[in-house]
């Protein structure tokens, strides 16, 4: 049986978090070139820890994932906190993080006119069962 103390795991989530980091600041260079113009790796791994700090808070973990947000956030108009239909396909419920990141690139990169709908029926009354 392997134990591995404290200490050792918190070395191997440091080490794990620098090399996403690394890779991270590789993907901005490579995919956002003009941003990152006369940018330094520290400041670039800076704008990594806001957008991964983002990530999780909206219970974004897996790295493709992390990564396809951080794209997100690199476009022009992009504002936090998030409100809205993109910040509702971000967070909905049942579904996969990858569906949701999905998603949520879809209602900021093909927005829509929401529509209001209007019933004359208390659906909280319904689903009480009152009615």
């Amino acid at each position: 049986m392997l134990t591995i103390s404290r200490r050792q795991y918190e070395a191997f989530s440091k080490d794990r978090e620098q090399g996403f980091t690394a890779r991270a600041v590789a993907h901005l260079r490579e995919h956002h070139p003009d941003w990152c113009y006369g940018r330094d790796d520290r400041t670039l791994a800076a704008r990594v820890s806001a957008a991964t700090a983002f990530a999780r808070e909206h219970g974004v973990t897996q790295e493709p994932n992390v990564l396809r947000l951080l794209d997100l956030q690199m476009r022009p108009g992009f504002t936090v906190p998030l409100s809205g239909y993109p910040h509702y396909r971000l967070t909905q419920r049942g579904f996969d993080e990858a569906t949701r990141v999905r998603n949520f690139a879809s209602a900021l990169t093909h927005p829509r006119s929401l529509v209001v709908v209007t019933l004359d029926t208390d659906l909280d009354a319904l689903e009480r069962g009152d009615v």
